[in-house]
């Protein structure tokens, strides 16, 4: 099974030299407009000064510092699974206020989409469903399952292209992906995490340690 591995020193300088050592992100990147936010953290649309691009910016609330580690191990997971279906991470903030900065992507979601049409025949589903399975096939394959695959998250761009979103409840259940938190608290054995209606038997159980691709 192919394994993910992390960037290696020179491919960290280059991409230091192509941001700029000394450069700050306050002055980087200047807000545009809200996007959302979850119970973790906020989504804005911001403008990078230095790519000339709009991106969007994660950044974790206030609040939910006790979330850091989980909140930096989303960022790092999404980043190592590289498909056309899961949303590219480009930069990683550790300082005070951690924060990343992803993909912006312009349409709506599965969700917005199923409730924007309410005729019986929805064949185009179809095709974001398959795009999906295509996604998580290929999560599946490097030992990452979702745990919180809904409408909600799935984002289908307006140009029929389909990104999968939300990656903070991920369980690593193999070596693909290097994750030293792995074993930490939101994870462990006997805690529930997920969306309830969504939740495979196992999950809601608290069952870890029978959660697999198959949930």
């Amino acid at each position: 099974r192919p394994r993910l591995m992390p960037l290696s020193d020179e491919q960290v300088r280059a991409l230091l030299a192509l941001a700029g050592d000394d450069a700050d992100d306050g002055e980087r990147y200047e807000e545009v407009e809200p996007i959302g936010e979850g119970g973790m953290g906020q989504v804005t649309a911001v403008w990078d000064g230095t790519l000339l691009r709009e991106v969007a910016l994660k950044q974790l609330k206030p609040q939910a510092g006790a979330l850091t580690e989980r909140f930096l191990r989303e960022a790092r997971i999404t980043a190592q699974l590289e498909h056309p279906g899961i949303v590219p991470v480009y930069d990683l903030d550790e300082g005070e206020e951690p924060s990343f900065t992803m993909l912006r992507i312009r349409g709506a979601s599965l969700a917005d989409r199923l409730a924007e049409d309410p005729a019986p025949d929805r064949s185009w589903c179809l095709e974001v469903f398959l795009k999906v399975c295509d996604a998580m096939a290929y999560a599946h394959e490097h030992g990452v399952v979702h745990r919180d695959l809904k409408p909600d998250n799935v984002m289908v761009g307006e140009f029929g292209d389909v990104q999968l979103l939300d990656w903070g409840l991920v369980k690593v259940v193999g070596e693909g992906v290097e994750s030293p938190q792995d074993a930490d608290a939101h994870t462990r054995i006997g805690s529930i995490t997920g969306t309830p209606a969504y939740m495979a038997p196992e999950q809601a159980r608290g069952a870890l340690d029978q959660i697999g691709p198959a949930t």
